[in-house]
């Protein structure tokens, strides 16, 4: 059973791959180069080492 939307992907992913030499690294920066063209808002997330905790961490409880 073929699914077209899954074709239409596997096609994509394949020219885009191709017009790039089939080189991840020169995939990920060309899709970073067009992120945004088309004027919709690129967020960024800091990275995870910075970012502070939202829980609260409790101490040991105190021994009886």
């Amino acid at each position: 059973m073929n699914d077209p939307i899954v074709e239409e992907v596997r096609r994509i992913r394949a020219e885009i791959a191709a017009r790039n030499g089939n080189d991840l690294r020169c995939i990920f920066e060309d899709a970073r180069r067009r992120e945004g063209a088309d004027g919709r808002r690129v967020v960024s997330y800091e990275p995870a080492d910075t970012v502070k905790p939202s829980c609260v961490v409790r101490e040991d409880p105190p021994k009886k």
